[in-house]
């Protein structure tokens, strides 16, 4: 086991438990952080709660200290309530916590954003993903993956609609995800959190971009590596 420490923030959504349960088996890293809201109530090995107050980064600041940062923060407009507050979680934090990691000499950085992520988007959401890349990359990591999964599928604790149908429709009209298409594909969040390990770990450096069809791929890579 390598003495290597992984940074995790936002380990209570759906990919980023998926993040932790594969990292606490992960044999490149010795110990993992969460840094949290709140307790979690998991019980991981080498995965140790740090429970933090985002507006006050003073508290977490010296903390950031590990090879490998993972950013899992996100939300949704309707669970945020309003544009101001998805653009703190979207953007806001992301760029806060990656910015004092940078300044830590945490060296690498791997974030979850998504499909259609464009700062010039006439959708408010992808606009946001798109800022917030656009800044993050100007940061200086020696490698940064940003991934772009579709719609993300897992065991949510709430129920979402969209999903249940991309589930209906992967499975009775498989064909709809051929071709142009198939960037659009729904995503586990199992595949995904594979696929951060991977990228993170393949010894690159740069500024790395994953479209959600290419994540398929490098998610499978990771389990086969690692059963």
């Amino acid at each position: 086991m390598k003495e290597k420490i992984a940074l995790v923030f936002g380990g209570s959504g759906l990919v980023g438990s998926a993040l932790l349960r594969k990292l606490a088996k992960a044999p490149e890293y010795s110990k993992v952080l969460s840094f949290l809201r709140k307790p979690s109530g998991q019980r991981l090995k080498n995965v140790e709660e740090v429970i933090i107050d985002f507006e006050r980064p003073e508290s977490y600041k010296h903390l950031l200290q590990g090879a490998d940062l993972y950013i899992c923060l996100g939300t949704t407009l309707a669970r945020a309530g309003s544009r101001a507050a998805f653009y703190k979680v979207d953007h806001d934090y992301i760029v806060e916590v990656a910015g004092i990691a940078s300044q830590q000499g945490v060296k690498n950085l791997c974030l979850i954003s998504a499909i259609g992520s464009d700062k010039r988007s006439w959708i408010y959401y992808s606009k946001v993903k798109g800022q917030t890349e656009e800044e993050v990359v100007r940061m200086p990591f020696e490698s940064i993956h940003i991934l772009r999964p579709a719609l993300l599928l897992g065991n949510r604790k709430e129920f979402r609609a969209g999903e249940r149908l991309a589930v209906i429709l992967s499975e009775r009209f498989p064909w709809l995800y051929g071709g142009p298409f198939a960037k659009y594909r729904a995503i586990s969040d199992e595949t995904v959190a594979n696929a951060m390990i991977h990228v993170i770990n393949n010894g690159k450096k740069g500024i790395f971009y994953y479209e959600s069809v290419s994540l398929h791929d490098l998610g499978a890579m990771e389990q086969q590596n690692n059963g």
